[in-house]
């Protein structure tokens, strides 16, 4: 299952990215789940991990997009690092 988190203050354009996530799981036949947060505050807040894909907007109210990826890594520092380290050693 490949999930997507869209963090997007705004139904119109939250709408939209979910429909595109949508037409991705049809047009690849994979399975594909997505999950809406108001804005980056709620999003750093629940953060529980296991996104593929994360699509934000980046003017936002109480926390911008910019932000919230800032808290993101900072949360993640460990993880991003032991991928990068794997990366770096793929052929």
């Amino acid at each position: 299952m490949f999930k997507v988190a869209i963090v997007e203050d705004e139904q119109k354009w939250a709408d939209e990215f979910e429909g595109f996530v949508r037409r991705y799981g049809a047009e690849s036949k994979q399975p594909v789940a997505s999950e809406r947060f108001s804005d980056g505050m709620d999003f750093i807040s629940d953060y529980r991990g296991g996104f593929d894909l994360i699509l934000m907007d980046i003017a936002m109210p109480h926390m911008n997009g910019l932000e919230a990826a800032r808290r993101l890594r900072e949360r993640m520092k460990t993880y991003a690092s032991s991928l990068s380290q794997r990366l770096r050693s793929a052929p």
